[in-house]
């Protein structure tokens, strides 16, 4: 019987089974990977969904008995939809597939060194004799990124519902994802430094983001109105769904608008990343001009108040 840590994340690192000191499930593995490896790294907040997909699938397998054909129907249920999932795009895909080519490369070189880990002896360790994901092909992700041209926010914005302005607006406007935007509280508004102080979900980086005349005018609505969260995102997908109808204009609300607010903030930096990266409060100093140059310098949409005077250029800037 395997024994359970307690855990934030639903008991999904369970400890290794004495009674089979020489291999591990690849759920056990991935426990020992975010453990000892990816612990405290910004890379294991982005990859824990990830981890949750293959412990869901294939989690009970012994890693050692792991085999192409059972990571190629992990793939399949990902991107169709099976038991328990949505369906996923490529991009999600290419990440679990990272994740654990990552896990087998660790694994091979503490079982090279003979590690000893939570009283697991990695020497012992019995792994596959061929790494399962070599030839596995990585499906071909399209880009991601476009900004939204101010025409196509003006058209948007004149079709949208009261509610779904206030939220276009912020998403605009501080370059935050939509599940950030759903987490907003009013305590998180700073008067003092009129910025939003907050952390971001991805990074997990602290800091605080200008807002601009709108979005403090909705702030002070919602402080006056003693509401819980700043933005209503009630049947949001619906309502973008019916707004992309109505408009004729189709993008992806939160990350197409947080691309554009990207783009507005280098422009804004004479393109310097260093300068962007505390910005957007990116914490990876090795982000770089592939991550963000989509619009080759142009205004794409209309200016960010405040940014220039807070984020001004300087420092050294990345090369190109």
């Amino acid at each position: 019987m395997l024994q359970s840590r307690q855990t934030h994340d639903q008991q999904l690192i369970p400890f290794f089974d004495p009674a089979v000191p020489d291999r591990l499930t690849v759920e056990q593995l991935l426990g020992f990977l975010f453990r000892h490896h990816l612990a405290g790294k910004p890379s294991a907040r982005p990859f824990n969904s990830n981890r949750k997909a293959w412990c869901k699938t294939s989690g009970h397998i012994y890693y050692d008995a792991f085999t192409e054909p059972d990571a190629i129907r992990h793939i399949s249920q990902r991107s169709n939809g099976g038991p328990g999932f949505g369906p996923v795009g490529p991009q999600s895909i290419r990440h679990d597939i990272k994740l654990m080519v990552l896990a087998h490369n660790i694994a091979k070189r503490w079982k090279r060194r003979r590690y000893v880990l939570d009283g697991f002896d990695f020497g012992r360790f019995r792994m596959p004799e061929e790494n399962p994901f070599e030839e596995i092909e990585r499906p071909k992700a399209k880009p991601r990124k476009r900004p939204v041209t101010p025409n196509q926010f003006s058209l948007w914005i004149e079709h949208a519902s009261e509610r779904l302005k206030r939220n276009s607006y912020f998403a605009m406007d501080t370059g935050l994802s939509t599940c950030e935007l759903e987490r907003l509280r009013p305590r998180d508004y700073n008067a003092a430094t009129d910025c939003l102080d907050l952390q971001r979900g991805k990074t997990g980086e602290v800091g605080s983001i200008p807002v601009s005349d709108r979005c403090r005018a909705i702030i002070l609505e919602a402080i006056r109105e003693g509401r819980q969260f700043i933005l209503d995102f009630t049947n949001h997908d619906k309502e973008v769904e019916e707004t992309r109808r109505r408009s004729g204009v189709y993008f992806w609300f939160g990350r197409d608008l947080r691309t554009t607010y990207y783009n507005e903030i280098l422009r804004r930096t004479g393109r310097n990343y260093r300068a962007a990266q505390r910005a957007m409060l990116h914490k990876d100093p090795r982000t770089g001009p592939m991550h963000y140059e989509v619009d080759d310098g142009q205004d794409l949409r209309p200016a960010i108040q405040g940014v220039e005077k807070t984020f001004s250029p300087g420092g050294e800037r990345c090369a190109a």
